[in-house]
């Protein structure tokens, strides 16, 4: 390995100008605001350097006078956040690869062309977005990002440079600095200007991809900070600007898998609104971490990890859980042939519009008869009004229970649900929050079954907790499928150690989503699934795959 040699630039503050009357600072200033308050902006999205319109539009105005449009900015949605994320993670490998010096020129430019030719736009944009006065865009704007950009070049030398003081002999020591493995989201402020440059930037400085959401009250300057970074040279992809709605834009690039930090400066309000919906990702790290200790548990126990945790039963009833599938013949016919190879029922999982979800489920009961039980799984889709439509219609065709019908963090809805149905209401799968969450849903009688599994909810510990405390209120806890074949061995575990669950769910294609296990999880010729004898969870890795898909070893 070649030896790590840094040069480190120490940076300056920048000198702040005085604006005093006539001088030359203030003449140039006068006459940029003149020219933007004159030119009317419309502003794009921005995804690895191309510039996107959309249908759905914003406006930037003078919060001193909100008759005064400056600029129209489009609104990015779900289609254009995965756009960027997608544009992100192709343009990660290159630019996490691109060595640190030439970073560091690219943001050390754009600090010269802030301190020189772009320094009057940027002092006017926050001025005419913000209602600044000219000392105060001087010091935020210009002075206070300048110094960003510097001193975080700086300080990005200076940690790199930080290298083992002792290698043994023959051998070269060194500490590599890597970007994070997937994208930033960088959500900036309204109210200053240099804030909202830095919060893409420094991520981006160390190797980082971005995508980058300005408050909508503070587009018109973001969108001249975007275009700094591009005349300064950054590469197209590396920092995406993307405006738009808080939901529309946030809740997309939080579900993301490839998430892999967050840089935000806002009201609590905002950020606990984005830690209850990241919580969710959260708790898969949490009960992947839990499942192994539970399997160490078990194995120094020697026993099968449903008898440690109490082995109620030794067997559960599968039931078929479909695909989206293209017709209702698909559904009819795929429900008919689980009932023929003797499981015990079948769920629908619908195409979600409320009237041919409805022909769907008609369908199927007549095909398969009233001896046979069916669910329906709606997905968080439905309107309140849509809901109750479905859920008569399934109550009259005797279905099993209904499940997710409306949004899951929908408590009031889910209230008015219960006491209008009689068919069994499923909900609380992805509810944001840990095991307490459960409480409001069980006192308010806003389901009449929970839901969950070990992988969204943390594991083994707070699933039998909550089948537990829902036991005690005489209420199913129906365990979801794990997605994945571990988790669902730790699902069957858990299934066979508790006493209110009617079934394990086989998500559709079964083959789909088993992986890594040899010897997989498969019902038996009536419908059942046994438990595993040897300790632990029993599970066998196939560590030939493993070994087979394995790029690099770390060490």
């Amino acid at each position: 390995m070649e030896e790590i040699n840094i040069d480190i630039s120490s940076a300056v503050n920048e000198t702040v100008l005085n604006y005093v009357p006539g001088s030359p600072e203030r003449i140039s200033l006068k006459s940029k605001l003149a020219e933007m308050e004159n030119e009317s902006y419309d502003i794009p999205i921005i995804i690895g350097g191309k510039e996107i319109h959309t249908e759905n539009k914003g406006r930037c105005c003078k919060p001193h006078d909100h008759q005064n449009i400056l600029a129209e900015y489009h609104k990015a949605g779900y289609a254009e956040v995965h756009q960027a994320i997608d544009v992100a993670m192709n343009v990660w490998d290159s630019w996490s690869h691109t060595p640190l010096h030439e970073r560091t020129t690219i943001f050390r430019r754009a600090a010269e062309l802030l301190a020189g030719p772009w320094r009057d736009t940027i002092n006017a944009a926050t001025m005419l977005n913000q209602s600044k006065n000219v000392f105060q865009a001087e010091i935020d704007a210009a002075c206070e990002l300048i110094d960003f950009f510097n001193f975080n070049c700086q300080f990005a030398e200076e940690i790199c440079a930080n290298q083992p003081l002792i290698s043994p002999e023959g051998m070269h020591n060194s500490l590599e600095y890597r970007a994070l493995e997937g994208f930033v989201f960088a959500v900036s402020p309204f109210n200053f200007t240099s804030i909202a440059g830095n919060l893409p930037s420094a991520p981006a400085l160390m190797g980082n991809v971005v995508l980058w959401k300005p408050a909508s009250s503070s587009v018109y300057s973001g969108y001249f900070i975007m275009k700094l970074l591009r005349e300064a040279g950054l590469p197209d992809g590396v920092i995406n600007f993307l405006s738009g709605s808080g939901g529309e834009v946030g809740n997309p690039v939080i579900d993301s898998p490839h998430l892999a930090g967050i840089h935000f400066t806002g009201s609590t309000e905002v950020f606990q609104a984005m830690w209850k919906r990241s919580r969710i990702t959260t708790f898969r790290s949490i009960g992947a971490v839990d499942i192994a200790l539970y399997d160490i548990a078990a194995k120094a126990a020697g026993l099968p990890l449903y008898k440690l945790l109490g082995g109620y039963r030794n067997s559960v009833p599968a039931y078929a859980s479909s695909a989206v599938l293209p017709s209702r013949q698909a559904y009819v016919e795929e429900a008919l042939q689980y009932k023929e190879n003797g499981w015990a029922a079948y769920k629908i999982h619908p195409p979600t519009q409320w009237r041919e979800d409805i022909e769907i489920c008609r369908a199927v009961r007549e095909a398969v008869g009233n001896d046979f039980d069916l669910m329906l799984d709606s997905m968080w889709s439905y309107t309140y009004d849509h809901a109750i439509k479905v859920g008569r219609a399934i109550e009259e065709l005797n279905y099993f229970w209904y499940e997710d019908p409306l949004a899951d963090d929908d408590l009031m809805g889910c209230i008015k649900l219960c006491e209008k149905l009689s068919i069994p209401l499923m909900a609380t799968e992805n509810s944001p929050g840990g095991f307490t969450n459960y409480v409001p849903w069980i006192i308010n009688k806003a389901t009449d079954y929970l839901r969950g599994d070990v992988a969204v909810k943390g594991g083994i510990t707070p699933v039998i907790k909550t089948a537990h405390l829902a036991e005690a209120f005489g209420i199913n806890y129906e365990v979801h499928h794990g997605g994945n074949s571990l988790n669902n061995w730790a699902n069957l575990h858990v299934i066979l150690s508790i006493k209110n669950t009617t079934y394990f769910e086989v998500l559709l294609p079964s083959g789909a989503h088993k992986y890594g296990i040899i010897d997989d999880l498969e019902p038996d010729q009536n419908g059942l699934l046994y438990a595993p004898k040897e300790p632990g969870l029993g599970a066998k890795i196939d560590f030939d795959l493993i070994k087979s898909k394995t790029i690099e070893v770390l060490t």
